[in-house]
């Protein structure tokens, strides 16, 4: 006999039924996982999705309760145009993601639980106080340099024991930033998960 669904798995389910495939960038477990934390936190909580694109993961956080600054420059970096992540994904041509984003959130029925904060994550961070996020999810630029500088410019928006998280762990560049800046704090060394998250928290 199967047992009843749990409103968590229902609430992931309805999710990804209003996301296409071609609008996330990462699996449904990441969402699962982001989902648990932010139920968690629950309201009155802040979470910050740096990275939002479509509000993929931006919605499974909100489903959790929290408050979610969105930030994303809503046009996709230089580098993933160049190697084609944005021209495969949105019909061969640049443009940018805000009114999809719009669009997604509005089918959620999340606009008023999600604010989008349409800029580079680095001045994101400095306009975002201290200590004042339970989480932070990393998914922008990939390059060594910019997940360095985004775990430097966020790990301070977290207040202690937040949790700091990210995705795409399988990449080299990814894991070396990571692991270099948290060393480089004392904070716990990033724990991996399935999808390629990775995570840990602020001491």
């Amino acid at each position: 006999m199967v047992g009843p669904v749990s409103p968590a798995a229902a609430i992931l389910e309805a999710l990804e039924a209003l996301f296409p495939q071609e609008r996330r960038l990462s699996g449904p477990e990441t969402a699962a996982w982001l989902h648990a934390r932010a139920r968690e936190i629950g309201p009155g909580g802040l979470c910050v999705d740096v990275g939002a694109w479509c509000g993929w993961t931006a919605c499974a956080l909100a489903l959790g309760g929290p408050i979610v600054l969105a930030v994303d420059t809503f046009r996709a970096s230089d580098r993933w145009v160049r190697e084609g992540g944005q021209l495969g994904r949105l019909g061969g041509k640049r443009e940018g993601t805000l009114d999809c984003y719009a669009a997604q959130l509005a089918a959620a029925g999340l606009g008023g639980r999600i604010v989008a904060v349409q800029g580079r994550s680095l001045e994101a961070a400095q306009a975002t106080a201290e200590e004042s996020a339970d989480l932070v999810f990393l998914d922008g630029d990939h390059s060594r340099a910019a997940v360095a500088a985004d775990v430097v410019a966020w790990h301070a928006v977290l207040k202690p024991r937040g949790i700091l998280c990210g995705h795409n762990w399988a990449i080299g560049e990814v894991q070396e930033a990571v692991g270099a800046v948290l060393t480089a704090l004392r904070w716990p060394p990033a724990q991996a998960e399935p999808d390629q998250l990775w995570w840990t928290r602020r001491p």
